[in-house]
């Protein structure tokens, strides 16, 4: 993989943090880096660095370069910080290889902005509104029962939406209530499933290796999007919620109705306990079979 830059003539091209660039993204971030990290970080470079110091020769680039790049995008503070940690693995690389003597040291020389992120967590009233809208966008065609499912499927277990759209057959194993990842987000990686969520897997036609397949060039479901718009607005949800919301409301569900937070760690994957800490606070009580529970309460109220 390598970002989409032109070449430029002078200074010699070999010599250009374009032209090493791609021997990077080829060599290191294609091989050790997870697929919408790589997305990322060619998006970053393409639209970001490139255009500012993809024409300068590698050797001359200095700190205060990088720093005003960063401070070019001091509005957008996340995107900033994640081009530093970026060109930071960069020029770590290229020190490696022997194409640089010295590393800039970015992590230790630039102060990173604070990232203000708002945690906001769906309710159990609108998760339910939401699970009755898939049913009810589905009933009425309006809505294919393809990402009808898969949309269902990440309600019920609180899985990433990546997760659940690259699932295959050979994943699932329904006779231990589960599906098992052999490569996520956080590497192997077991889901667990209520019983609505295998009947929900057992009603989708296996057409491919697949679960919820496409005509794209992945062979599956890419992005949920515009369905996720039309049923924010037929749940007439307001606010940015993102399909990734579902799963914090699956957590505070499961919080609030009296799930321990190691469990509830356990069922979404969590490695470190302080990632699941963060639904710490609408915790009330102690309870047993959440995972059915939490289901049974997004899909009947109940």
């Amino acid at each position: 993989m390598s970002p989409d830059v032109t070449d430029q003539t002078e200074p010699p091209v070999d010599e250009t943090v374009d032209f090493h660039m791609r021997a990077f993204f080829r060599e290191y971030v294609a091989v050790h880096l997870k697929s919408h990290t790589a997305k990322s970080y060619q998006c970053f470079w393409r639209n970001h660095i490139s255009p500012r110091l993809g024409s300068k020769i590698l050797r001359q680039v200095t700190v205060e370069d990088v720093e005003e790049v960063h401070l070019e995008l001091r509005d957008k503070p996340t995107t900033a910080n994640r081009i530093v940690s970026l060109l930071s693995k960069f020029f770590s690389w290229c020190v490696n290889r022997g194409i640089l003597d010295k590393d800039l040291s970015l992590s230790r020389k630039l102060i990173r902005y604070h990232e203000n992120k708002i945690q906001r967590f769906l309710s159990q009233k609108q998760m339910r509104s939401i699970w009755e809208t898939i049913g009810r966008l589905e009933e009425t065609g309006k809505l294919n029962k393809v990402p009808a499912a898969a949309l269902k499927l990440i309600v019920l277990t609180g899985a990433r939406k990546n997760e659940i759209l690259t699932l295959k057959w050979d994943d699932l194993e329904l006779d231990g209530h589960r599906i098992v990842l052999t490569d996520s987000k956080t590497g192997f990686k077991v889901i667990y499933l209520s019983q609505q969520a295998e009947e929900i897997l057992r009603g989708v036609e296996r057409t491919g290796d697949f679960v919820f397949p496409s005509k794209s060039a992945s062979g599956h479901l890419f992005d949920l999007q515009w369905q996720w718009r039309q049923i924010l607005r037929e749940a007439a949800l307001a606010g940015k919620w993102r399909i990734h919301d579902l799963r914090h409301g699956f957590a505070s569900t499961a919080v609030n109705n009296g799930g321990s937070l190691s469990y509830i760690g356990f069922l979404l994957g969590h490695k470190r306990v302080s990632t699941t800490e963060r639904y710490a606070h609408v915790a009330e009580n102690p309870a047993q079979d959440l995972l059915n529970k939490v289901c049974r309460i997004i899909t009947s109220g109940k």
